[in-house]
């Protein structure tokens, strides 16, 4: 071999040798190339912080990339999707809600009509309170049942003292604002007990006085409107106004009726009015 030539190949090993063992050091392999070997993941989830940073819950939310090493030495690339990191929802007000109504009112008395034509008594006057239980099962219906007691001078001016079991549906028109729209109707059942004053006339035209105790009781229906002021979360005032129509239901009935046209001589047993009520109610 010519020394010339030799010479070259020793000098090209000189150079040769430090490359290929940089390249053994430092293989050039960028990152994510499809002939490099895959390194082996640890447990996703070990390595997500509770207390993270939004940019590093995004990282935790990225696919993640495992290989598998079969029998025969061939390697799998599995793709695993993590779902994503669901965002917690707004606390709302419940849907269903109890509530405690406690109230005042007074009671609206009519004019005369075709069938009771005496005006109401120059001292006629009642009102009373109330309270009720209801029950909001959706923001936008509740059942409400309560008790009313009212006393004072009624239309005829005889004393009387009033005991009403009140059964109502509620619909409320828009239930999402703090000023709630609504409307009630339902039925009622009533107990009344009046001194009823007897006027009899004498032969010589002079009249006597008396005064008995009686018991009447009634069935009848009620609608009316109101408004709902929602003063805080558990907390809400309320104003509405209810008519309502009745009829006698106990035994006297029939045989002495309430009502009777000195005029005429017709009677009825017939009679309604109107509730005038403000008060608060407590929800949980």
């Amino acid at each position: 071999m010519p020394r010339s030539l030799l010479a070259s190949l020793l000098t090209c090993s000189v150079f040769l040798v430090p490359a290929v063992a940089v390249a053994e050091e430092e293989p050039e392999c960028p990152p994510g190339g499809w002939f490099c070997e895959e390194t082996p993941p640890t447990d996703p989830e070990a390595e997500v912080d509770p207390g993270a940073e939004p940019e590093a819950e995004a990282e935790a939310d990225k696919p993640v990339v495992v290989t598998k090493t079969e029998e025969d030495g061939t390697r799998k690339i599995l793709i695993v999707d993590k779902p994503p990191t669901k965002e917690k929802k707004k606390k709302r007000r419940p849907k269903k809600e109890w509530g405690l109504n406690l109230h005042a009112q007074g009671v609206l008395m009519g004019g005369a009509n075709d069938r009771r034509r005496q005006e109401p008594h120059e001292t006629a006057g009642m009102g009373g309170l109330g309270f009720s239980l209801r029950y909001r099962p959706v923001p936008h219906f509740a059942f409400d049942a309560g008790l009313d007691f009212i006393g004072g001078i009624d239309y005829l001016g005889n004393e009387r003292g009033e005991t009403a079991l009140l059964l109502n549906g509620m619909v409320f028109i828009n239930p999402k604002n703090k000023v709630q729209v609504y409307a009630l109707g339902g039925l009622g059942f009533s107990g009344a007990s009046v001194n009823r004053r007897n006027v009899t006339e004498l032969a010589d035209g002079s009249l006597i006085e008396s005064e008995e105790r009686v018991e009447y009781s009634y069935f009848g229906g009620q609608l009316g409107m109101g408004v709902e002021f929602r003063i805080a979360k558990r907390t809400a005032l309320n104003v509405d106004v209810l008519g309502f129509v009745r009829g006698r239901t106990d035994e006297r009935a029939r045989t002495e009726p309430e009502f009777i046209d000195p005029e005429t001589g017709r009677t009825t047993n017939t009679s309604g009015g109107g509730l005038l009520r403000g008060g608060i109610t407590f929800y949980w």
